[in-house]
This record gives C-alpha cells, sequence and structure tokens, in this order.
C-alpha cells in the first residue's frame, strides 16, 4: 500500500513538472500523455507482479459465486436464493407424481437403458430448477427475478436457462439473451415455430393446466421445456426451462405435431382436405427428415398420406399385420378413438421393432384422420456395418445372386427397418438399390447432395485408398446422414458396397455437423464467407443449441456461433471452471488428427469434438460442443429430486429460445 502511495505521489510531482517546464499547450498535453502513459506502465507491473502471488487454480468458489450474484442486484430488496426449495406435504406428493408419470412417458416413448436414464436426468434438472426459479419469483419482485434470471449463474445449467412470459406472450427474461426482451411471441414471428405453432401459446395453455412438458421446433431442432405458472395474485407469468434432446423420439413426435398443426391451420384457412395431405406427401418436403416421414389414415384405412412412398396414397391398409399378425393401423384408428391427444404403438417392419407416434385430427365435416410417424430404434452403426459386410460376403460368392437377394423387399439379411444395401460400380453408377428400383441402372456421378457435395465421388475416393473402406457424411432429406461403405472385387470388377444411416443422438449429430462445417471452411474461396454462414441463426450450421466455433493456432476466437463476444479474443489461457486451459488442450489435441476434448462450463460437463482445417493459407481449428452434464447426480429416485452440482456457473449460457 506504501509503494503504490509513493508511486501516485511521484507521478504527480512528475507531471506538475513537465507542465512547468512545457512552453506550449500543445507541449503540456504532451506531457500530460507522457505521464499517463508512465502511470500505466507502472499499473501494468503492479498487475503482473500480483498476479504471480495468486494460486494457479483461480476457480470460484460456491460461495464466492453467490457473492457475485448478490452483488448483480445490488440495491434491490431482495430474498436469498433458497437452494434447498421447500414445498408443503400436498405440494410435494404431488411433485412425486409428476416425477414418476415423467417417467413411464419416456418409457412409452420406447427410451430405455442409458438414454433412458440420460433423458430422466434432463427433465428431473430442468424440473427442479424451474420451482426454484417459482420459488424465488414469488419471494421477490418481477424485476428483481427478472435480473436474476438473466444475470445470475444459480439460474443456469449447461445449456439450461430460465424463461419468463407473461399470458399476452411478451417475453420478460430468457436467459443471458437480451434481444428478444419485451417481444411479442404470440404475434410476431420469432414466436412461430418451423411448424408454423406459436409455442408460447402452447406454454400458457400447459401452465394454466398445473404445469407441464410442451414439444417444438426451434432453431432447426426439436426442443422441449417445462412450464409453470406463477400466479402473485395481480398478475401471471409462465415460468419454465428447456433443452434440446437431439432424439429420435422428440423428432418423431415434434414432426406429427407440426403436421397436426399443419392440418388445423389450413382447416381455418378453409382449405379442403385434399388440398393439404399432398403437402404432408411430399417426398422431400418440410415434413420429411432423413428416414422420418409422415403417413396419415381415415378411419376406414386407406393412407391419405405416404411421405416415402407417394404412390401408396389411396390403398386401404386396415387389414395389414405385422409380423406377429397385430393389426397396426386398427390399433392407431381405435387407440386415438379412445385417447385422441396422442398415444405410441409398438409393432415390427421390416424384421426390426418400430415405434410409432399418433395423433388425430378432425375435418369442418367431423371426419377424423389419424397422423402418425414412426421410427427403428434399434438401427445403429454396428447394425449397418454388420449390414455392409454380410453383403461383402455375399458378392463374393457370385454377384447376380446378391444384386437379386439385395433389391428383394422381404429379404431380411439385406433388409432390417430402414436399413438396406446399395452397390455401385466404379463409375458411380447404381447396380443394385434395396428401396428404390428406379434408382438401378442410373448414374450419381454428378449428383450433390445438400451441403452441394458430389457423394458419390467421395466414396469413390475412399474406396480407392489402401483399405478401400471407410464412412462419409453427407445431407439429405434435411438431415445429416453417415454412409459407410467397402470396395468389393470380383474377378475383374469393382464395385462399391453401401449402406447410410441417420443419427439418433446428440453427440453424432455433434460431430456431423462439426465435420460438415470443416469441409465447408475448407472449399471456401475465402474463409470470411464461411465465418458469415458459421454464424447465422438459423442457419445451416445451427442445429438447436449445437453451434460452431473456429479458433486460430494461437488462441484467437474467430467464429463462436451466436455468442459473438468471444470474437477476437484470445482465449489460450481461457480456463473452465476446473482451472484447466481448454481452448489451448483442444487445440494440442487436434493437431494431428480429430480429438474429443472434455471440460466444465455453467455448472455442466461438456464434450467438443475438433477438427485441424488448412484454408486460405492458414490453419484454424474448426468444432462443436455439448453438455453432457456427467457431473451432475439426481438423489432420491422416489421423487423429491434434487441436482447435485459441483462447480457453480462460470460462463455465459448461450441460449436460443
Amino acid at each position: 500500500m506504501k509503494r503504490t502511495l509513493f508511486y501516485v505521489i511521484l507521478a504527480l510531482i512528475l507531471q506538475a513538472s513537465l507542465l512547468l517546464e512545457a512552453d506550449t499547450p500543445v507541449q503540456a498535453g504532451k506531457a500530460v500523455a507522457d505521464a499517463g502513459h508512465l502511470r500505466a506502465q507502472r499499473e501494468q507491473r503492479e498487475m503482473q507482479e500480483t498476479a504471480q502471488t495468486l494460486p494457479e487454480d483461480e476457480s470460484e468458489t460456491q460461495e464466492e459465486a453467490e457473492q457475485e450474484d448478490r452483488r448483480i442486484v445490488r440495491g434491490h430488496n431482495i430474498v436469498p436464493i433458497d437452494n434447498t426449495y421447500d414445498a408443503d406435504t400436498e405440494t410435494r406428493q404431488k411433485e412425486v407424481a409428476i416425477k414418476k408419470d415423467m417417467e413411464s412417458d419416456l418409457v412409452s416413448m420406447g427410451l430405455e437403458g442409458p438414454e433412458l436414464n440420460e433423458m430422466l436426468k434432463k427433465r428431473r434438472m430442468i424440473v427442479d430448477l424451474v420451482k426454484k426459479g417459482k420459488n424465488y419469483f414469488l419471494k421477490n419482485s418481477l424485476d428483481v427475478a427478472c435480473n436474476a434470471f438473466i444475470k445470475m449463474k444459480q439460474f443456469v445449467i449447461g445449456e439450461v436457462y430460465l424463461f419468463i412470459y407473461d399470458t399476452d406472450g411478451f417475453c420478460l427474461a430468457q436467459g443471458t439473451d437480451t434481444a428478444n426482451l419485451w417481444s411479442d411471441f404470440k404475434h410476431d414471428k420469432i414466436g412461430t415455430d418451423e411448424y408454423g405453432s406459436v409455442f408460447v401459446n402452447d406454454f400458457i395453455e400447459k401452465a394454466r393446466a398445473g404445469g407441464g412438458w410442451v414439444s417444438y421446433r426451434y432453431n432447426n431442432e426439436s426442443k422441449v421445456s417445462y412450464v409453470e405458472l406463477i400466479d402473485t395474485g395481480s398478475s401471471q407469468y409462465v415460468i419454465g426451462g428447456g433443452f434440446y434432446p437431439h432424439s429420435k423420439v422428440y423428432a418423431v413426435m415434434n414432426l406429427v405435431k407440426g403436421a397436426v398443426r399443419f392440418f388445423k391451420d389450413s382447416q381455418e384457412k378453409n382449405l379442403a382436405v385434399d388440398a393439404i395431405f399432398p403437402t404432408l406427401s411430399y417426398s422431400i418436403g418440410r415434413f420429411v427428415s432423413g428416414d422420418l416421414y409422415i403417413f396419415a389414415l381415415d378411419e376406414t384405412g386407406t393412407l391419405r398420406v405416404q411421405g416415402e412412398r407417394p404412390s401408396l396414397v389411396g390403398s386401404n391398409v386396415w387389414n395389414a399385420t405385422d409380423a406377429k399378425g397385430k393389426y397396426i393401423n386398427q390399433e392407431i384408428i381405435k387407440g386415438l378413438n379412445k385417447k385422441p391427444e396422442g398415444i405410441w404403438i409398438d409393432y415390427v417392419s421390416k424384421g426390426a421393432p418400430k415405434k410409432v407416434y399418433a395423433e388425430r385430427v378432425t375435418d369442418k365435416q367431423g371426419k377424423n384422420f389419424y397422423i402418425a410417424c414412426g421410427y427403428y430404434p434399434d438401427a445403429t452403426q454396428k447394425k449397418l456395418q454388420d449390414m455392409v459386410e454380410e453383403g461383402y460376403r455375399h458378392m463374393k460368392k457370385g454377384v447376380e445372386q446378391a444384386f437379386k437377394d439385395f433389391n428383394d423387399h422381404s429379404d431380411l439379411i439385406f433388409h432390417y427397418g430402414d436399413l438396406y444395401l446399395e452397390v455401385f460400380n466404379m463409375k458411380g453408377v447404381c447396380v443394385a438399390n434395396g428401396s428404390d428400383q428406379e434408382a438401378i441402372g442410373r448414374s450419381f456421378m454428378e449428383e450433390k447432395d445438400e451441403m452441394g457435395n458430389y457423394y458419390m465421388k467421395k466414396m469413390l475416393a475412399v474406396a480407392k485408398k489402401d483399405e478401400g473402406k471407410g464412412w462419409i457424411n453427407l445431407k439429405i432429406k434435411n438431415a445429416y446422414e453417415w454412409v459407410y461403405l467397402e470396395k468389393v472385387n470380383v474377378g475383374l470388377e469393382e464395385y462399391i458396397i453401401t449402406a447410410g444411416l441417420y443419427p439418433i443422438s446428440k453427440t453424432e449429430s455433434m460431430e456431423l455437423l462439426a465435420q460438415d462445417a470443416a469441409a465447408f471452411l475448407k472449399s471456401s474461396k475465402e474463409v470470411k464467407f464461411a465465418f458469415r454462414d458459421f454464424i447465422k441463426h438459423n442457419g445451416r450450421f445451427s442445429l438447436g443449441d449445437l453451434e460452431i466455433f473456429v479458433y486460430e493456432p494461437n488462441g484467437i476466437c474467430v467464429v463462436h456461433g451466436s455468442d459473438h463476444s468471444y470474437v477476437w479474443k484470445n482465449m489460450i489461457k481461457e480456463k473452465d471452471e476446473l482451472g484447466r486451459p481448454y481452448v489451448k488442450e483442444m487445440i494440442n489435441a487436434a493437431r494431428r488428427t480429430p480429438a474429443r476434448v472434455k471440460y466444465r462450463m455453467n455448472g455442466a460437463d461438456a464434450l467438443a469434438y475438433v477438427e485441424k482445417v488448412d484454408a486460405g493459407g492458414r490453419s484454424f481449428y474448426v468444432g462443436s460442443s455439448l453438455y453432457t452434464y456427467d457431473n451432475i447426480e439426481m438423489a432420491g429416485a422416489s421423487g423429491g429430486d434434487t441436482v447435485m452440482m459441483e462447480k457453480p456457473n462460470k460462463r455465459k449460457a448461450r441460449n436460443n429460445a
């Protein structure tokens, strides 16, 4: 302290002497500037000396984080955050029942094992965060609560944040994202999801009905949010929090709900049913996503919509059965006549278990229609690779018989759900196709996927390498697809045998997004055009909470998704909440091969996928990341669960909607 005072006095004396010696105002100004420069140098030297005395691990403790949160709302009359959240016995019993129903709902969707546990953990985490926020809101004023939800780290976990709407649909808080404050989500375009649903209306309706989950599609991906009503006596608000599951289950549900919303909106516009259904059957339209498509039945079991094979529209499938003799469509129709809001049906199709979600709609003449979509939960990468390898061995015995078997839809060795084989010669001509007979004989050499890639040329390049096999990724029917291929030598002829799979997990989606971005950057004429596309909201490189980041080798951030506050910042020494220089670790790990790096931010464990890309004469590290929540545990499996966090939040959350 004494040394600091000495430097201040010395600087003042020096500044005064320089002013006295100056002959002109200009010289005086220069003297002041020189003195200021000396003072700045002294302050910088002191900061460096102080920094050397600090411990290496400067991570905030829980107490320090709470003190910072209190400083944020200083000046307000606030009630501290109650992390325990106490409730009366009746309320707690209702919460236990809600959480048991939550598990039952997830099981009915077909979730099991690790996927069920992961989804259940996230749902319980969000429910507890919403109740914690509601409890805080009821003990404080509107301004204090909304300010806290925007700024306080205690109300953000990973990508999950709290939002507040009034019952007119106006946004009052949305995590750290202040861009949408005071936006009218009922009437502005921002409040309409990609299937035309005004999701804030669903929030309000669900909250007034006692609270619960709402699913919708936003930012190119399915999202699910939990909401409750806050009633202060004089006003009502909706509080909630949500996440992007990146799961086939929710993608299926939202595709159906989007089709239902489209049907109802079209009816309100007085469109006839026959004018509505063709849009739902359009095989490359917005109601198709990879291997997911819509089908619809009328009360007699006649197909009115078939997004995969529109030629089947008009056929009656009332008596259609699966391999076990189950009358599938009768079960859908009869089940929805009892429970119109939505049901799940299990059956076997193409040799594989299938799960279908369906809802009922009614036209203005009182006729019922049944809109559905399904997926195959057991269609995995391993199953796909095994099928290709079995097809390889079969071709070695003779291609003529092999091609016949590959093309035969009833052959369940080479058909499993939506998995099937395709074979091409080395000129890119299709010689066998287990799904589309019309593709046989056609050249695919000049065809592009939705990312603009000549995918046949990519496959041939992989096949011509030493191993002659591998994976490529492409984008078809509004979704990323993984394709596995192997080169087959039969006599003097060479072929490529392939099969494709649309990802079913968030980790798979993240890696495909990052790989797409890396390839796009590499092929761009100038890197700035790629960077422009990487940051576009709701663009090609934005999938829910998955976004792209790009670092230079020295740690300078040039792209950070929708959060531009990181751009041009040197992140090489930035530490995560465990004190690790996570950006430096990403760069070091990906110098030679693509890498996965774990770190912790916003109180939750995260995983990043990173690739090194050489473009425009420079090197960049391109990647994407997601929160795994591995550090978060749930206590009290029978109910009354609480979220256990090892570290508080440190970073600004990246919010969408």
